[in-house]
């Protein structure tokens, strides 16, 4: 896996799970492997596993500068209702441009997905891959 990211044409940019999640924390343990193999390739987790997170942090400290989990809200229009840990969040709003607050509550914080603009394509939008951005709510799909 390490040797497929490091060699293929992402641009240097790398989502975990299209669609599924963690099964659990060796599986984390792994991804994280995979991620200190490839240094100059900037990941992206989002995950509905706070709890397998929690275990990893517990068990092993911080996660690599170029991982970026970040934990789901479970329902559309909610605030993430699990700990985060202080870890960046997903949330899913129903109105296009006006995304859900982050976890704190503060709405300035969070920044609404606009990939619906450019035909659910990123382009140069790398929010999701920043710990420095506190939330990014998706549109419901």
């Amino acid at each position: 896996m390490s040797y497929l990211i490091n060699f293929h044409p992402s641009g240097g940019w790398f989502r975990w799970f299209d669609c599924g999640d963690l099964q659990g924390l060796w599986m984390l343990v792994n991804v994280v492997e995979v991620c200190r193999n490839t240094p100059s390739i900037s990941h992206w987790l989002p995950t509905h596993e706070p709890f397998v997170v929690a275990a990893y942090l517990d068990k092993y400290g911080e996660f690599p500068d170029n991982l970026c989990v970040r934990i789901s809200a479970d329902y559309v229009e909610d605030r993430p209702t699990t700990p985060t840990w202080g870890l960046p969040t997903h949330t899913v709003h129903r109105w296009k441009d006006e995304p859900v607050p982050a976890a704190d509550g503060d709405r300035k914080k969070s920044i609404a997905c606009m990939s619906y603009k450019r035909g659910n394509k990123c382009d140069g939008c790398r929010a999701c891959w920043s710990r420095k951005v506190q939330n990014v709510s998706l549109p419901v799909h």
